[in-house]
């Protein structure tokens, strides 16, 4: 094979194999380099090659001394091609060191090394394709091939490795996303299902979006676009489309049904901050939500406080299109606690009070006011009162109103509009 062939084929082969192994991102420049360069090093020992005119003084000596696909065209030859290469870095790295100059980057050097010895790999596998094979077993003189029929083994030059340049070649084009984002992530993206979406994001600590197209359950009516991934819930996906929170899913169950999605991972770092707070008036409570972003997390409220939302908090609307129902509930009471799921401040600030909660509050401040006056009468009559009997009566009248009084105070207390809780704010 010649060495355009092996070039291309190397540099899929690497970059396939580092993927398969999990080194994504190895679409690097000085990567491709390396794996060229390994891809048409065995080729030295042929002084006609690309490799053998440039490096004539090592290609003639090995070509008189051992012939064509012989040592370098084995295990022995890629173990010691692999090993002075290494030994080269090793040193170049202690004369970094003595240096000082601490140019060298050991990470991306030991992904230098893996593709210049996998590319050399390739070139051997590929070479069994050819009529006279390659010589893995130096120096065993067997000729190791691929295919026994050598008819069907292409020849240097042929129109048959001319298809099979143009078809490594576009291999080649396949394993650069392949080996940006992994055989796992590749795999996931052309699944484009919801469920592999899902598996592709649980280790995911930055922004990832989703472009799909599938019908709203509620009006059956189309939709298509991008939205961003916040989070999922069993197999279903909960995004943010057009500023309204959906769940998203195959199933019939969800807001948006689809089946053709897309997703797009960012290197957009999801930012996550913690707010802790306690005895807030809601003015004081908004003022420390910010403006744009998600809020997560629990409200504490005053006792027996039950909360209504607008009638649009949970509709979505579309300057052409009618309001469609998002099943998803951003803000859900439980008890005296309020909990919230990528809420947003606008949806917190119209939140509103069950009236039976501010008539009880006017009605325990009425008899508050009541027994107060009682109480002053009772002290008034209890001063005046001649016998022992009467004072022991309105005395332990005057200890029951202050009783209730008690009572009342702590019940206001609870039913104070203060607010307590923690929550996480997503940008």
């Amino acid at each position: 094979m010649l060495a355009p062939t092996h070039s291309v084929f190397g540099i899929f082969f690497t970059l396939t194999i580092l993927a398969l192994f999990g080194v994504q991102a190895s679409l690097n420049w000085t990567i491709i380099v390396f794996a060229i360069l390994g891809a048409i090093i065995p080729d030295l020992d042929h002084s006609r090659s690309y490799i053998g005119r440039l490096l004539w003084f090592i290609s003639r000596p090995l070509e008189r001394k051992f012939g064509h696909r012989s040592i370098t065209h084995s295990f022995l030859g890629w173990f010691i091609a692999t090993v002075l290469l290494c030994l080269i870095f090793v040193l170049v790295y202690f004369l970094t060191l003595l240096l000082e100059t601490h140019t060298l980057n050991l990470a991306l050097t030991s992904r230098w090394l893996a593709a210049f010895s996998l590319a050399y790999l390739s070139h051997l596998i590929l070479d069994m394709f050819n009529p006279r094979g390659s010589q893995l077993f130096w120096p065993n003189s067997k000729r190791d091939v691929i295919l026994k029929n050598s008819n069907l083994r292409p020849k240097s030059g042929s129109r048959t490795e001319i298809v099979l340049f143009l078809i490594f070649f576009i291999f080649m084009l396949l394993s650069f996303p392949i080996s940006k984002y992994g055989v796992l992530t590749s795999l996931r993206w052309l699944l484009a299902t919801p469920e592999s979406v899902i598996q592709e994001m649980q280790s995911l600590k930055t922004k990832m979006y989703l472009e799909f197209e599938g019908i709203y359950r509620v009006t059956k009516s189309p939709v298509k676009g991008n939205c961003e991934i916040l989070n999922f819930e069993g197999k279903k996906l909960i995004v943010l489309f057009n500023t309204r929170v959906f769940t998203l899913s195959e199933k019939s169950n969800t807001d948006i049904i689809t089946a053709n999605l897309r997703f797009q991972k960012t290197n957009i770092p999801l930012q996550l901050t913690q707010k802790n707070f306690e005895h807030k008036t809601k003015f004081e409570l908004l003022a420390l939500l910010p403006n744009q972003g998600l809020i997560s997390g629990m409200i504490y409220l005053p006792q027996n406080l039950k909360v209504k939302l607008s009638p649009t908090d949970n509709f979505s609307f579309s300057f052409f299109d009618t309001p469609t129902l998002s099943s998803y509930k951003t803000i859900t009471q439980i008890g005296s606690t309020l909990l919230l799921n990528y809420a947003t401040k606008k949806e917190i600030a119209k939140l509103q009070w069950d009236e039976t909660f501010e008539l009880t509050v006017l009605k325990n401040k009425t008899q508050l006011a009541r027994l107060s006056l009682d109480l002053a009468q009772l002290s008034q009559q209890l001063n005046s009162s001649a016998t022992d009997l009467t004072q022991q009566y309105l005395d332990l009248q005057l200890q029951e109103t202050k009783l209730k009084i008690q009572e009342l105070n702590l019940s206001l207390k609870k039913m104070n509009m203060l607010f307590s809780g923690n929550l996480i704010f997503r940008n």
